[in-house]
């Protein structure tokens, strides 16, 4: 018996192979320790308005889809029937294959939600690849994790066919978003082809060197991913447009491959703008580049990089927060920009900057804090300052308001123990940072407006007036009533656990300080406090409460 079930669909004889719903056009068979195939057979399903291919609430061994074709305007939807289906076995290569399929939206959110409902997991390959000259995709919400290889792959490697070159094909329009995926072998994602520059196959016994396609129109965000082998997200070979953000990256690398150790890499020919993402803990680089320049990597939050790689070594065991490599491929010798990204103590340096096959490199308004080879560079008789930002000689460099400290006092972070790196007021980093709206960023990580007054500030986050910083659980304080006595007098009841130092400051919804109290000691229970409040007809007012140096901060309502 043949070890997979091929299911054949032609437009003519689809009603008498798959079952249908009014909400499905098609519900796809499960079968124990066999593949679902679903061939289209050379239709174009484009012919219906968003054809519609559903997941049942079971258990899939594997599933291959081939010649799936939808339309630019009505895409082929692969859906969930229910709220939930997984595929999980120890299938080899691969969970869910598409070969030559086009214009496809795979969504694995619950029917009735918007919350992921379809799981890959415990597969002895990769958990999507998209290849065989696959275009125009769509992959959300979904949940892989426990997979051999890569999360997800998307590519198609030339063969001796070479209908996969540069010049035969392009892979166009990828989106991938809101997934969740874990516990990879290697990578997460890993989008495009590796050898922009081009490698050797044989065809009948000559030896050819071919150049992989490209990609273009690629935008890869909302995507959390944890505990990879090799990268979090590697992208090569892809123009522009091409975008990664919002993503969020916890322990990358963990596998030690050299070669293989970044939270993102931006490979080889890539021309993407990198921004709002967040890198913690990982033992890789927190962002690896090796694309080419006239690319944007601003408002990135970089978490201890490579800490966990080889505690205590520097030299060859290296890691930066952002690593820029040499690279031949960067046509004009175009500029990089680094712009309003959070450093937080990196193995090694803060930015490391090889390519001097560039021009005009920008560097502004970035955070860079505790480098780990300060001290090294120091003990080996080398200029520690260059631990921050490490570039080699003769590259033209642009450095603009940039801090560069080794401790973080000054900066007035929210929760530095709890990884939480907004600024508050009175930071060296408000209202201390170079104007970037030339360069288009007028948002932060948060994606919150810049600048909120006249002047930006420096690092990942920009200071809301309104933000509201949650009170510490560990706070010996509690505010319990706030309200109005007048519009020139706050009263405020409140809640003393310990015997404190207490001050109390209001501020303005922009951010001006109106009025601050003296410090006071309270001692235990329940106390009393009036705030005189210096202006009137203010609008909404912040009251800032210091208790033993944990800081709150709670927004009262509009004065009348």
């Amino acid at each position: 018996m043949r070890s997979v079930i091929l299911l054949i669909l032609s437009l003519i004889n689809s009603f008498f192979l798959f079952s249908q719903t009014n909400y499905c056009d098609t519900i796809l068979p499960a079968y124990k320790n066999k593949t679902t195939i679903y061939n289209s057979n050379g239709h174009q399903l484009m012919t219906q308005d968003n054809f519609r291919i559903c997941l049942k609430d079971t258990v899939y061994y594997q599933i291959k889809f081939i010649d799936l074709i939808g339309s630019q305007e009505s895409p082929v939807e692969i859906v969930l029937e229910g709220d939930t289906a997984a595929i999980s076995s120890d299938a080899p290569y691969y969970g869910l294959k598409f070969d030559n399929c086009h214009f496809i939206k795979l969504s694995g959110k619950k029917r009735n939600s918007d919350e992921r409902g379809l799981r890959i997991e415990n597969i002895n390959g990769i958990g999507i690849t998209v290849d065989k000259l696959s275009s125009d995709f769509e992959i959300e919400k979904i949940h892989i994790e426990n997979v051999k290889q890569v999360g997800i792959m998307v590519k198609t490697d030339p063969d001796c066919s070479f209908a996969a070159t540069r010049d035969s094909f392009l892979l166009q329009n990828l989106s991938i978003h809101h997934n969740l995926i874990r516990k990879t072998g290697t990578e997460a994602m890993y989008i495009g082809h590796t050898f922009y520059d081009g490698y050797t196959i044989n065809c009948d016994g000559k030896d050819t060197m071919v150049l992989p396609h490209l990609l273009e129109n690629v935008r890869i965000y909302d995507n959390i991913t944890d505990s990879t082998g090799w990268d979090g997200i590697q992208v090569s070979s892809s123009i522009s447009p091409c975008e990664i953000y919002n993503n969020k990256i916890t322990n990358d690398s963990y596998a030690e491959y050299y070669g293989q150790m970044s939270g993102i890499q931006l490979g080889r020919g890539s021309i993407c703008n990198c921004f709002n993402n967040i890198v913690s803990s990982g033992y890789g680089n927190g962002i690896e580049i090796h694309s080419r320049g006239n690319i944007k990597v601003y408002n990135n939050l970089l978490i201890r990089p490579g800490q966990k790689f080889k505690p205590g070594l520097q030299g060859s065991y290296s890691i930066a927060g952002i690593y820029v490599s040499y690279n031949l491929t960067n046509p004009g010798n175009t500029p990089y920009f680094f712009i309003n990204n959070s450093i937080i103590s990196p193995k090694s340096d803060g930015i490391r900057f090889a390519n001097v096959n560039s021009d005009n490199n920008q560097f502004i308004n970035n955070i860079i804090l505790n480098p780990g080879t300060y001290e090294y560079y120091l003990q080996n008789h080398l200029d520690p300052e260059t631990s921050y930002i490490h570039m080699d000689a003769d590259v033209p460099t642009d450095e603009l308001n940039n801090i560069k400290t080794l401790v973080s006092n000054d900066l007035k972070f929210v929760n530095e123990q709890k990884d939480d790196f907004h600024i508050q007021t009175g930071s060296t980093a408000y209202n201390t940072g170079f104007n970037v709206a030339l360069y288009g960023i007028n948002y932060d990580l948060d994606s919150n407006v810049r600048p909120v007054h006249e002047f930006y500030d420096i690092g990942a986050y920009e200071y809301q007036p309104g933000q509201l910083i949650k009170e510490n659980i560990e706070s010996n304080f509690k505010i319990l009533q706030i309200k109005y006595i007048s519009e020139k007098e706050i009263w405020v009841k409140f809640e003393n656990r310990n015997s404190n130092l207490i001050s109390f400051e209001l501020y303005t919804a922009t951010g001006s300080r109106l009025t601050v109290s003296l410090p006071y000691i309270y001692s235990e229970g329940v106390h009393e406090v009036l705030i005189p409040v210096t202006r009137s007809g203010i609008g909404v007012v912040l009251l800032r409460v210091n208790s033993g140096g944990k800081i709150s901060t709670v927004k009262i309502p509009i004065i009348k």
